[in-house]
């Protein structure tokens, strides 16, 4: 059983382990309080003068938490084995490290890697990294739409597509759907489904004219969790995709998700620019998300490289291709100066 299904039904505890813990950056108040309230935990070690500025620096013990915790109103016990398990893995994840030489047991501090936190956290991403892909995929799959199509020739197409709220400069909330220009061309009439079916109108299409991009432009703003852009992935980063791929025999096209590492980044005889990953994907996931450990797209599925004949000939399978993430970003900004 994995480790995150040991805390299922904690997510209030788990909410207040974080915001404690990430409070020096994250919340000033909430801070100056857990300051206030613990620079004289009798939890603390023994004779240790030190504790006062301890916490002043932002040093605070699974014992704190617990102190701290105790002092609120109607509060109940805490299950300090769960406190422990999202301790370990915020160290795991490097958003908190342990100060081994400041104490030990329940009495150790840890100090807050301050950067990835404000990061993370100004993102609404931070459970993203602490609970993985599993947590990612159930709190996006709602964000990642179904582009149905009809062909110039009659015919329906289907691709993918992705969410990502925006704000104009007059404050004007927005929701658009990013997928791939080969997707949204050449088209009768396109429509814009949820997972569940429920369709999306939209008032406008723009193809961008450098790569296989477009953005959808919604009618309403959709309250659903939003994408954000990654520009600055790894080789062997861990990714997952999400798309609606044809399956035989399946009576509709469901949502597939296939987990994956980035293996290459390159430029084509055309000068465009991709990356491949191992994650499996056919023609209906074009335009879907590539999505890292943190929830965050760093690209954008694009096609499938291969040679005529080279599977059967020689049993080679094709590359799968992404957009990457600065190009999306540099199609919104061009959207942004022009619209």
């Amino acid at each position: 059983m994995k480790w995150h299904y040991l805390i299922s039904g904690q997510e209030e505890l788990v909410d207040k382990i974080i915001a404690f813990f990430t409070s020096k950056s994250t919340d000033a108040e909430l801070f100056k309080d857990i300051v206030t309230k613990c620079k004289n935990n009798p939890l603390s070690s023994p004779g240790n003068s030190n504790h006062g500025i301890s916490i002043a620096l932002g040093y605070l013990s699974l014992n704190d938490f617990i102190f701290y915790e105790s002092s609120l109103e109607n509060q109940k016990g805490i299950p300090v084995s769960i406190v422990e398990i999202i301790l370990k893995r915020l160290c795991q994840k490097f958003i908190l490290f342990e100060q081994q030489l400041l104490g030990f047991g329940h009495n150790m501090p840890y100090s807050l890697n301050e950067g990835i936190t404000q990061f993370l956290c100004s993102r609404g991403l931070l459970k993203n990294v602490i609970f993985g892909f599993s947590y990612i995929v159930q709190n996006y799959q709602n964000s990642v739409f179904k582009i149905v199509v009809t062909t110039n020739s009659g015919d329906l197409s289907m691709g993918t597509g992705f969410l990502f709220n925006c704000q104009t400069s007059e404050g004007e909330k927005r929701s658009i759907v990013i997928t791939n220009e080969h997707v949204a061309k050449y088209q009768n009439g396109l429509e814009v489904h949820h997972k569940d079916g429920q369709i999306e109108t939209h008032k406008v299409i723009i193809l961008s004219d450098k790569n296989d991009l477009a953005v959808i432009v919604l009618n309403s703003f959709v309250n659903l969790p939003s994408f954000h852009l990654f520009p600055d992935p790894k080789i062997l980063d861990d990714i997952v995709t999400v798309g609606y791929p044809p399956v035989p025999t399946a009576n509709a096209r469901y949502q597939l998700v296939h987990k994956g590492e980035i293996n290459c980044f390159l430029t084509n005889y055309w000068n465009h620019d991709y990356f491949l990953f191992s994650a499996r994907t056919s023609p209906g996931n074009s335009g879907g998300p590539v999505i890292n450990d943190m929830g965050m797209v760093v690209g954008i599925v694009t096609q499938q490289l291969f040679e005529p004949g080279s599977f059967e000939e020689k049993g080679q399978l094709p590359y799968f291709a992404a957009v990457p993430s600065t190009n999306i970003l540099e199609f919104l900004n061009e959207i942004d100066q022009n619209y």
